[in-house]
This record gives C-alpha cells, sequence and structure tokens, in this order.
C-alpha cells in the first residue's frame, strides 16, 4: 500500500475521532506540522486508498448548501495496523536543512545575505516558540488522558526551536563579526 508514514498520521489522526480530509489537513497543520506534514494532493489519495484496503469507512454527511463532506472512521483492521506500526521498534529520523546547506556554501555571497538567512531562522524560531506557549496553554486545560503523549511532542519542538535561537543569536555575533574585518 502506497502512503509511506503519511498513511499511519491519517491513522493516527483517525483513531482519535471520525473525520474528513480537510480536517486532517487542518489538525495536521496546527498539531504537527512542526514535526510531520501532509498536503490535500497526499491525503485524500491516501484516505481514498485506505477505504479500498479496509482500513477506514467513509460516509457522506450533508452540509445544507454546501457540498456533502466524506468522513472517514477508522476501522478495526485500520487499528490494528496502526498498533502494528505503533509497536514496532524501528524508526527513521532525518534532518535536513535548506539554511544550513546555503550558509555551509555562503563563503560564494559573503555575509551579508547570510546574516539575512540566519535572522530569518531566529524570527521564525521566536514565532513557532510563542506558538508552542499558546499550545501549552491549550494542553494544560484539557483533561484528555492521551494529552501526555501531545506535550512531549511539543516540549521536544519547543527545545529544538530554542536551540535554534540561540544558534542563531551566536551566529549573527560571528557573522556580524565578518562585516567588521
Amino acid at each position: 500500500m502506497k502512503g509511506g508514514k503519511t498513511r499511519y498520521a491519517l491513522l493516527g489522526w483517525l483513531s482519535v475521532k471520525p473525520m474528513s480530509g480537510y480536517d486532517v489537513k487542518r489538525l495536521t497543520e496546527e498539531n504537527l506540522s512542526f514535526f510531520w506534514g501532509g498536503s490535500f494532493g497526499q491525503i485524500y489519495p491516501i484516505l481514498h486508498e485506505m477505504a479500498e484496503a479496509g482500513l477506514v469507512t467513509v460516509h457522506e454527511e450533508k452540509q445544507g448548501s454546501y457540498p456533502a463532506r466524506k468522513v472517514y472512521t477508522i476501522t478495526e483492521a485500520g487499528r490494528a495496523e496502526l498498533t502494528e506500526w505503533l509497536s514496532d521498534p524501528s524508526f527513521e529520523e532525518s534532518f535536513r536543512s535548506e539554511l544550513l546547506l546555503k550558509l555551509f556554501f555562503s563563503a560564494e555571497v559573503g555575509p551579508d545575505l547570510a546574516i539575512e538567512k540566519v535572522k530569518k531562522a531566529r524570527d521564525e524560531s521566536k514565532q513557532l516558540l510563542q506558538q508552542y506557549r499558546g499550545i501549552e496553554e491549550q494542553l494544560s486545560n484539557s483533561s484528555d488522558p492521551g494529552q501526555v503523549y501531545f506535550w512531549l511532542t511539543l516540549d521536544m519542538g519547543r527545545r529544538v526551536e530554542q536551540a535554534v535561537l540561540e544558534w542563531s543569536q551566536s551566529a549573527l555575533q560571528i557573522l556580524e563579526g565578518l562585516n567588521d574585518a
């Protein structure tokens, strides 16, 4: 079956509650985009394929004058596949950074462009840290027993962005020193 790891992200969301492809996309952007993504171009074909494989069911809900929305529900077979994947001790981590790739070769263009990029990374980290504080507040007001898992992913994201913020401040000092030399 196609879909790679995104299939498991979709099964994970549907294990929380039935939802439409749009709902899955919105929740992914709000909650997972810091470490996982999925476009509509990926989500809908994977949902369709999972329905054909019996991992999810789909039904239409009327929305007044709007087109009916397709709502997907995880099946027992889908839960079994999700559980099997979650139980597998192996996982792949990869880190790719276009910022670091460009910075690595910045001797070609000099420090000014590198400074711009590092400032952008710093500002994005500040913004993400602010978003994380809002999510932390939502989690602290939740009584969901599964929130500890949400909290753990949020905590790692917060720590990574704090490290990027600290690194960017140090990198800016070094790069600005190149301009002074």
